[in-house]
């Protein structure tokens, strides 16, 4: 049973003294890439890489792949993943690989391996959360397979045993926590080290702590290339910047990437996104106090064309607030979940009924009486699954608009939507 006592601070040190006696005579760590699900990108697995690394896993043997899930189905995300498939092994000297796959990315990986050539290289393969599959991966389901389901999870229908495969049924997740949380997790470690039991579900370091991620679009998960990141220590109380200027600005690279930060443990933080345009809205996120490192800080730009695209044009540029709240780890459902915006709860209505699955909600005033009417505004709900467009009018008081989701606290100034879109994100 996974245990961590938070009063401790348990280093990553101490993690791979224990485990290394373990490694010993054992069978070579293999490294792991983690393919996430429609409209995810590879931030869906920032906590079990942590726990993975907390557990003595070389941080420099898990990765995360990043696929355009706007395409899904024309052949291009295959061919990236065999291209990453083929780096990581070249990269860390390795034979053969696991592969992780959630949502849509079960599906992606499943087919992948189909291919004889390509399943050679793989040394199993994790399912989570996918729909239902006949036989274990694999040409000739050769692949040993982990499949993780739940009950709880409505999108995939509860999902369902694989003949032949070691099949993890779990009661309450939903179809983003199932992914994300410790008891898959378990799972994945014991089926990865072939039985051995992990210790630690988190890793608190001391200070400095180092944040680093990825700009990328959201959907197609393309890199903001020539974007910059600029980094604001906020009061916690106001969600106002501490200073006028920003602690910290990076480029975004040409793979997206940007960082390393070293933030302060306890520290709220505002990341501003600006894309390389001098036109591009700016994207302002809002996270919860940071407790340990984090390399897959990721901030998502507005697309620039396509449906997603269609979707941000119907958010008003005007001096009212527009927010687009973001659960990195779990879906918020009415009847377990409460969420209070401005002192609204919204949780109440049909936008968080548990077939939803709602992981983002875009509040806005869509029909400019300036009233909070909470009814549905602009595209966002014609995907009937992940994303909500709710009617709320955020006045132009210089108090902090306050949420609270089942009672973790996060305070944010308000921003006139003229001047960007407000992300807060409970981590």
């Amino acid at each position: 049973m996974l245990q961590f006592n938070h009063k401790r601070y348990i280093t990553l040190a101490i993690a791979l003294l224990l485990f290394s006696s373990i490694s010993d005579g054992a069978t070579p760590r293999l490294p792991i890439i983690f393919v996430h699900g429609m409209l995810a990108s590879g931030d869906t697995y920032a906590g079990q890489i942590a726990r993975f690394e907390a557990n003595g896993y070389d941080s420099q043997l898990l990765f995360a792949y990043d696929w355009n899930t706007l395409s899904f189905g024309r052949g291009g995300a295959t061919d990236g993943l065999q291209q990453m498939v083929d780096s990581v092994l070249a990269r860390t000297k390795s034979s053969k690989l696991y592969l992780v796959g959630h949502s849509a990315g079960s599906g992606l990986v499943y087919g992948y391996c189909k291919d004889s050539i390509r399943a050679n290289k793989i040394a199993g393969v994790v399912l989570v959360g996918g729909f239902k599959q006949d036989t274990t991966a694999g040409p000739k389901g050769e692949i040993p397979t982990l499949n993780i389901f739940s009950e709880g999870d409505l999108v995939a229908k509860g999902g369902s045993e694989i003949p032949g495969a070691t099949n993890i049924r779990l009661k309450d997740e939903d179809h983003y926590e199932v992914a994300t949380g410790p008891r898959a997790f378990d799972a994945m470690f014991r089926f990865i080290t072939h039985g051995q039991s992990p210790i630690f579900d988190a890793v608190y370091t001391d200070e400095p702590v180092h944040l680093a991620g990825k700009a990328v679009s959201l959907g197609n998960n393309a890199p903001l290339v020539g974007g910059k990141v600029s980094i604001y220590q906020i009061d916690v109380q106001t969600g106002q910047r501490m200073k006028a200027g920003p602690d910290a600005v990076f480029d975004v690279d040409a793979n997206g990437h940007w960082g390393t930060f070293m933030a302060s443990r306890g520290a709220s933080y505002e990341f501003m996104l600006l894309g390389p345009d001098s036109t591009d809205r700016p994207i302002h996120y809002f996270r919860e106090q940071v407790t340990s490192s984090n390399r897959y800080v990721y901030l998502r730009s507005i697309p620039t064309s396509g449906m997603m695209s269609m979707m941000f044009s119907g958010i008003p540029e005007d001096s009212l607030p527009a927010l687009a709240v973001f659960s990195s780890n779990k879906a918020i459902l009415n009847g377990r979940d409460k969420l209070l915006v401005d002192g609204k709860e919204l949780t109440n209505t049909d936008f968080f009924k548990p077939s939803r699955t709602t992981i983002a909600m875009f509040l806005y005033d869509g029909n400019g009486n300036r009233q909070s009417d909470l009814t549905g505004v602009g595209l966002f709900n014609m995907q009937g699954v992940f994303l909500a467009g709710i009617d709320m009018a955020f006045d132009v008081a210089t108090k902090p608009i306050q949420l609270e989701l089942n009672k973790r606290l996060l305070n944010i100034r308000r921003i006139p939507s003229r001047d960007g879109v407000t992300v807060p994100v409970f981590d």
